[in-house]
């Protein structure tokens, strides 16, 4: 179901689509994001990567459709990965499709050591900023 609205300051309208399935490890969310994410769409986006994080044993987050992607959005991927942490070890919270320019806003940042980062979905190795394996479990 797709959540969105206006971004008053650029004018572009942002998705974020939730799709949940079941598999034989548990639930999957997979929340497609497209368009900028600043300021004004970063609560948005938080509210439903949490949920999803509550809900599901993994959650990929899809970032191909990301064309800005700000501090609040930035925010927003932390606190989903630190949320799966803290519900369980069991929770995978990984980033898929990340666009060049949204990989790069992560290695600047340093976030992409935090957040997992894989090109493909379900089933994907993880691959750190530098596309090298991550080695996380």
């Amino acid at each position: 179901m797709p959540v969105d609205g206006a971004n008053e300051t650029w004018g572009v309208r942002p998705e974020v689509v939730v799709m949940r399935s079941d598999a034989a490890t548990g639930p999957i969310v997979r929340v497609t994001v497209r368009g900028e994410v600043d300021l004004t769409d970063g609560g948005r986006l938080g509210r439903a990567l949490l949920e999803a994080v509550a809900q599901a044993t993994r959650v990929e987050i899809d970032l191909a459709g990301v064309t800005f992607l700000g501090s609040h959005g930035l925010r927003s991927l932390v606190a989903a990965s630190v949320a799966g942490q803290r519900r369980s070890p069991e929770v995978d919270v990984v980033v898929v499709g990340a666009s060049p320019l949204v990989r790069r806003v992560l290695e600047i940042t340093g976030l992409g050591v935090q957040l997992r980062l894989a090109t493909d979905p379900v089933g994907a190795g993880a691959d750190g900023p530098d596309g090298a394996p991550d080695g996380r479990a």
